[in-house]
């Protein structure tokens, strides 16, 4: 089933236009990746579903309703959480503090503290950060405030959770702990729709990727599909990207 869908979707900035006529959908329970790059209209794409952008032209419907024009907020209580490419921790709280917020400001806004609280403290393990409940969120390291970001995301219950390069800076070693916790989050039956420029990662855990540039969708299809794509290797990917996904491949036993 569609859980989202995107028609025509326009979004211009003066005289620049950041996204152009997009249109795809996104199937409840898959990862969708979004590539492209910079500039090429990626984050813009994420803020009109979140509400933080208005299209100029286009709809947007979750499960078959209109989004459009809804605040980020209200997006949120339907069930669309996601998470910012510059992370955004409340500063002067703690690490639980900084999630019980997110509890409250997601699909159930009206529960108890003691409820929210709880939640909190179930997310920041899953995320591997119990250790650092009473922490202030401001020392953190990055790593830590992307896991915490996440989280905030996570604990309000979403249905589908938008990922803004939450692995970007990452050391090879914690992208795969990122992987293996993006599969597991997936596996808890959240639909995830990922930006995101690492390439093994988006590569590697998602069902289909969709390919922007100049603010046009410039193709959508299975990862294999996408690394032999003409247009994107010559547009982003690099022909040394694409040779080395095809060596990978054919080393797989």
């Amino acid at each position: 089933m569609r859980i989202l869908e995107a028609e025509g979707v326009t979004k211009n900035f003066g005289g620049v236009c950041a996204n152009r006529d997009i249109t795809f959908f996104i199937e409840e329970g898959e990862i969708l990746g979004l590539i492209g790059p910079n500039g090429s209209g990626k984050t813009t794409l994420i803020n009109c579903i979140g509400g933080n952008e208005r299209p100029d032209k286009g709809s947007i419907k979750f499960e078959g309703r209109t989004i459009v024009g809804l605040r980020p907020y209200q997006i949120c209580r339907l069930g669309i959480s996601r998470t910012y490419q510059v992370v955004q921790p409340f500063a002067g709280m703690t690490v639980r503090e900084n999630v019980v917020a997110g509890a409250l400001f997601g699909r159930n806004p009206h529960q108890s503290m003691k409820t929210a609280s709880r939640k909190a403290e179930e997310v920041l393990e899953m995320v591997h950060l119990q250790e650092k409940l009473e922490e202030r969120a401001e020392d953190l390291t990055i790593v830590d405030l992307k896991r915490l970001e996440l989280a905030k995301a996570l604990v309000g219950e979403p249905k589908i959770l938008l990922l803004d390069e939450v692995m970007a800076g990452l050391t090879p070693r914690e992208t795969d702990d990122a992987m293996e916790l993006t599969l597991k989050i997936r596996k808890s039956g959240i639909t995830l729709f990922i930006v995101e420029h690492v390439m093994k990662a988006v590569m590697g855990i998602s069902d289909r990727v969709m390919a922007l540039h100049h603010g046009s969708l410039m193709a959508t299809g299975t990862p294999q599909e996408i690394i032999k794509n003409e247009r994107v290797i010559q547009a982003y990917l690099g022909e040394k990207f694409a040779k080395k996904m095809k060596r990978d491949k054919e080393d797989v036993p």
